[in-house]
């Protein structure tokens, strides 16, 4: 019997939720995030996740991505801060840039 190929999509969240296809909650129609339930949108492959993030190389934008992968902003009670980021006009990095600024302290590395 031939090997199944391994499904390799990335998936994230508006919630800053991302991890691979098999981390999500699979209870309902769509995939959507195992903390808040929030829908998930998804790229091919983790190869072309990165080569989103790297259209920042000026800020490291991999290293943000990086350090919140698996994290929640609703679960972790991020989601008011990260909306103020949104509506803060001077504020032109990726949002979840700023909140990695904010937020990583010694837990990035």
């Amino acid at each position: 019997m031939p090997s199944r190929k391994k499904d390799a999509r990335i998936v994230y969240g508006m919630c800053t939720w991302w991890g691979s296809i098999y981390e999500v909650d699979k209870s309902g129609v769509i995939p959507t995030c195992p903390h808040c339930g929030s829908p998930l949108y998804e790229v091919e492959n983790i190869e072309a996740w990165y080569k989103q993030c790297d259209l920042y190389p000026e800020i490291d934008y991999r290293k943000a991505l990086d350090w919140v992968r698996g994290k929640c902003s609703r679960d972790l009670g991020w989601e008011e801060e990260l909306a103020a980021i949104q509506a803060d006009p001077s504020i032109t990095a990726p949002p979840i840039w700023e909140l990695y600024l904010r937020k990583a302290g010694n837990d990035a590395s």
